[in-house]
């Protein structure tokens, strides 16, 4: 019976056996750290600042890809490629009305602050709930909607109902009801 490998050299093993394969991985890596070690985060516009965000939250998802990869953990990798496919289509969407989307990707930071604070009154400081309030009514009106029964809304996702036009108009499916041809179940993507 062979000797039990450590992780590290089970690591290895499966780089020498797939090198090509990693090489365009880790070169991709090197260039990914070399931005990210000259990046001074400077933010001018609402874009730019969600680009920032965006592009921290994908290296770290590219990083735990790669080193999931890395001891054959493939499966579980896949999971995190779907988050990070998920930041590509944020991304875009954002890139299509850059100011109004941007800024509606930062405005939503108050309306899940709000919701964390009531879900979780005690780790929010009392001195917070004001300010919380106050941002948080600035910014309703842009996600509320009305539904099918005529009620207002507040939309549980930053990109609601918005996002359901990205693949194009409502179409009707059998039974008359309105099916959306947005990313709805998919396209996830919250502050905390």
């Amino acid at each position: 019976m062979p000797e039990p490998m450590s992780e590290e050299q089970f690591r290895k093993s499966i780089y020498a056996k797939y090198t090509e394969h990693f090489r365009h991985v880790y070169a991709l890596h090197q260039l990914a750290e070399s931005a990210i070690q000259t990046y001074k985060n400077f933010t001018a516009t609402h874009y730019e600042a969600s680009l920032s965000l965006i592009f921290g939250r994908a290296y770290k998802s590219y990083d735990s890809i790669r080193r999931l990869c890395e001891v054959a953990s493939c499966e579980d990798a896949g999971v995190l490629l779907r988050s990070l496919l998920n930041l590509m289509v944020v991304t875009r969407w954002i890139s299509l009305d850059p100011p109004k989307r941007a800024k509606r990707y930062f405005d939503w930071y108050w309306v899940s602050l709000k919701a964390y604070a009531e879900k979780f009154p005690n780790h929010a400081p009392r001195s917070w709930l004001p300010t919380i309030q106050r941002r948080f009514d600035a910014v309703r009106s842009q996600f509320e909607y009305t539904d099918n029964k005529n009620r207002l809304q507040l939309a549980k996702h930053w990109y609601q109902p918005e996002a359901w036009s990205i693949r194009g108009p409502v179409q009707t499916g059998r039974r008359g009801k309105a099916l959306r041809g947005g990313l709805q179940p998919t396209f996830v993507h919250r502050a905390f």
